[in-house]
């Protein structure tokens, strides 16, 4: 007992060490994004296939009466279907695709990507009721800032700048795991 909380308080002491660099979208109502949430729910439903969608507009009252330019917009999209049965008769493939895209200010700071991705869904009893889902996600990642609309204090930097517009792409790769279990008739976890 004692060699387990020696362990358990040592692993969360390096976890506590390790740095993070990520920023995820931000959605009040998460659960309305599932894809960008984790790759397992791609077709992890009862159904034929699922659209998604969510907008987001923040401070757009604030900033149109301001010089701040544009308001923080954020438009995500998905589609996703269980498409064919699996190894076993209880099991299922899922796939499932989405786009996204940030903007905030004048400046056009963006964040914008596309993701591809695909699940198994293991039925773990007959009736597929607990069922155990591993999902892996690609995706294809631009970050973007237009200098054109900057304004600077001194007049004279804008002869040093050389680029009007920073972009960098990237592409990222991610897994999930899903655990979905029905404890009773009205009541999933």
């Amino acid at each position: 007992m004692k060699f387990k909380t020696l362990l358990s308080s040592f692993i969360l002491l390096l976890m506590g060490l390790v740095q993070t660099n990520a920023q995820d979208l931000h959605f009040t109502l998460w659960d309305m994004n599932p894809l960008n949430i984790n790759p397992a729910f791609a077709g992890s439903f009862s159904g034929t296939f699922r659209v998604t969608g969510i907008y987001r507009d923040q401070w757009r009252s604030a900033v149109s009466n301001s010089n701040l330019g544009n308001p923080y917009t954020t438009p995500s999209f998905g589609i996703d279907a269980p498409i064919i049965q699996g190894f076993r008769k209880n099991d299922w493939v899922g796939v499932g695709v989405g786009m996204f895209s940030d903007k905030a200010g004048s400046l056009e700071m963006g964040y914008s990507g596309f993701s591809g991705g695909a699940a198994y869904h293991l039925g773990l009893n007959k009736a597929s009721t607990s069922v155990l889902t591993l999902g892996i996600q690609y995706q294809s990642i631009s970050r973007n800032v237009n200098f054109r609309n900057a304004q600077w204090g001194d007049n004279n930097l804008a002869e040093y700048t050389t680029n009007d517009m920073l972009q960098q792409s990237f592409s990222d790769w991610s897994g999930g795991l899903l655990l979905k279990t029905q404890l009773s008739e009205q009541m999933d976890m």
